[in-house]
């Protein structure tokens, strides 16, 4: 199962690694400074293909931002 407020931190704490700022990152991806604050407070999760060039951007693995929690049965 997708944890969306793993996933929020993963986005700002990479997001801060590679020194950028909401803006910044923002500007690489074509979206707006909302939509950023909406993924890292974990309001919205963004599409496929926006995903994978966050990757590139903040250079990781998908891993490193797709959070998912354990079910336990």
């Amino acid at each position: 199962m997708f944890d969306s407020k793993k996933f929020a931190a993963s986005v700002r704490a990479e997001r801060a690694r590679v020194g950028l700022t909401q803006q910044q990152f923002a500007d690489r991806l074509n979206v707006t400074v909302a939509t950023i604050s909406n993924w890292e407070s974990g309001n919205s999760i963004p599409s496929m293909s926006t995903f994978f060039n966050m990757c590139e951007v903040l250079d990781c693995e998908p891993d490193t931002l797709y959070a998912w929690k354990q079910e336990v049965s």
